[in-house]
């Protein structure tokens, strides 16, 4: 390993979070000489690999595993146990893939000392850019020093939660949850940067995506909340009374669920009977302040956000299901609407201007998909797109959307009358048209620092972006899908050649089923 990735692991080791999975030994001496951070040991539970918030994550035993599935998104590094153990007969095969597709790369080993022995670890580095934990701060600077210096800045941020005893954390062991401006938080993260200690401070970028690959908030309710910033104990800024309720709301369902302690009316649901903090107290009370009349439980509180237009949308709610049972359960779990081959796709701004519309709209009917509705949006229409769809997420990076880059500007409503005989249940491995020209698409027109084309990934989601970009046309769009789609038939030969089309995206979907069994056996294991 190199002396400088060396000295960044080291430093790391000494000053951020560290997490050890599946560990069951002495610590390795490095750690005796540690400044600030947290160690967290969880020799048995492996369940919270994935969605760890240490910078540095140490795998062993049947945590090697999470090299195949569920692999830590968040740590800078993560070191693998290189000893006979029975987790490398699923860790090797995800590791090598990982590699081959280059997700991540290999850094060389590591050794640690422990006394007079040794260890020796595989140092292994995500490839995409690397999403930072929470910070921790020094105990001398102190949650007030934090504040002092926020407000001598001019930095714009609030606390999220838990404000009321500031300077004082919540809770023994607690965080400071704050939300910042994308162009501040460079700011916030280097003063605790340059004064380390074991006071955790959460960040959370207003725009920049986070944990779960999208921002903590959608971006224009998180613009809302930084507006609304109102003084609060020890000279902090948080929200406005109503923002303060609807953010922590929102918290409480779509990140928390069933963990928050909230109960809920869903059939079985399995509310944790001790949850971290005070959730439901905490609801009630702000609640009461506001004269909200409101029932608290899960579904109630989801009904209230969605009559505020605080409810995510619903490719969000998909992607927030994955790491949460009630999302899950509450939205995805009935029978799901119809597939009829609806989709929509959104043409974003180049970033040089150039206008691609007709060549979008020539690709599209090229590969016989009918074109339902089209246009480019004007401003106002511009406005309402990029803060309703995609969960008003645009800016996969920081600074990605300067001067209007990549925010959406024309959409296209379609229909694959192919659909029947491709989507539709007789089509071998589940072949989608729709993904075959959203690739065809991207491969097309993309060629910068993210795609220019998106599209919806299903029937439901395609109507919730005809209700935003075509409200006033949607029933009429309705009828005509209905109509288009009651009785249709192909010649022989087209159904022929779809079924030949089809044959790589059958590879794909077998070899896609057979890893997600492996996942699920490996996930129950």
């Amino acid at each position: 390993m190199e002396n400088r990735l060396k000295t960044d692991l080291e430093d790391l080791i000494r000053r951020g979070v560290v997490a050890f999975y599946g560990y069951q030994e002495v610590l390795p001496d490095v750690l005796s000489s540690k400044e600030a951070g947290r160690v967290k040991v969880l020799p048995g539970d492996i369940s919270g690999v994935q969605m760890s918030d240490a910078d540095v994550c140490f795998l062993d035993r049947e945590a090697l595993r999470a090299l195949a599935v569920k692999f830590p998104m968040r740590p800078r590094y993560v070191l693998a146990r290189l000893a006979l153990r029975p987790g490398w007969f699923w860790g090797l095969p995800g590791l090598l893939r990982r590699l081959l597709i280059g997700q991540m790369t290999f850094r060389g080993t590591a050794t640690m000392r422990m006394g007079e022995r040794s260890q020796y670890w595989l140092v292994i580095q995500k490839t995409a850019e690397h999403q930072s934990g929470p910070a921790f701060l020094s105990e001398k600077v102190g949650v007030q020093g934090l504040l002092d210096h926020l407000r001598r800045e001019k930095v714009n941020y609030v606390v999220l939660k838990f404000y009321e005893k500031l300077p004082e954390l919540h809770r023994e062991g607690g965080d400071l949850d704050i939300l910042v401006a994308d162009e501040d938080e460079a700011k916030v993260r280097e003063f605790i940067r340059e004064h380390p200690g074991t006071i955790g401070i959460d960040i959370f970028s207003a725009v920049s995506p986070g944990r779960e690959g999208i921002p903590h908030f959608p971006p224009p309710l998180a613009r809302r909340i930084l507006q609304s910033a109102v003084s609060g104990p020890a000279g902090s800024r948080i929200p406005g009374p109503k923002e303060a309720f609807l953010s922590f709301a929102y918290h409480v369902l779509y990140h928390e669920g069933f963990r928050a302690g909230i109960p809920s009316t869903l059939p079985g649901a399995e509310v944790d009977p001790d949850p971290k903090n005070d959730y439901l107290g905490a609801l009630r009370r702000m609640a009461e302040e506001l004269g909200i009349g409101v029932a608290l439980n899960l579904e109630g509180l989801d009904e209230y956000l969605s009559a505020e237009g605080w409810r995510p949308m619903r490719d969000t709610l998909a992607i927030l299901a994955e790491r949460n049972e009630w999302v899950r359960r509450r939205f995805f779990s009935a029978q799901p609407m119809k597939e009829v081959g609806l989709g929509v796709f959104v043409l974003r701004q180049s970033p040089d201007g150039t206008d691609r519309m007709d060549s979008l709209l020539e690709l599209i009917q090229k590969d016989k998909f009918l074109i339902i509705r089209s246009k480019k949006l004007d401003e106002a229409e511009r406005e309402r797109a990029a803060r309703h769809l995609r969960g008003g997420n645009w800016a996969e990076k920081k600074d990605l959307n300067r001067n209007g880059a990549f925010l959406p500007v024309a959409v296209a409503a379609v229909l694959d009358l192919h659909f029947p005989y491709s989507g539709g249940g007789r089509a071998p491995g589940g072949y989608s048209r729709l993904r075959a020209l959203k690739e065809k698409l991207r491969k097309r027109f993309d060629a910068g620092e993210a795609s220019l084309v998106h599209s919806t990934d299903n029937t439901a989601e395609a109507w919730d972006y005809i209700e935003v970009c075509f409200p006033e046309e949607t029933e009429d769009i309705r009828g005509e899908v209905d109509r288009l789609t009651r009785d249709l038939r192909l010649p022989l030969r087209e159904r022929t050649m779809l079924y030949f089309r089809a044959l790589p995206y059958l590879l794909k979907r077998t070899i896609f089923r057979a890893r997600s069994a492996i996942v699920r056996y490996l996930e129950k294991k």
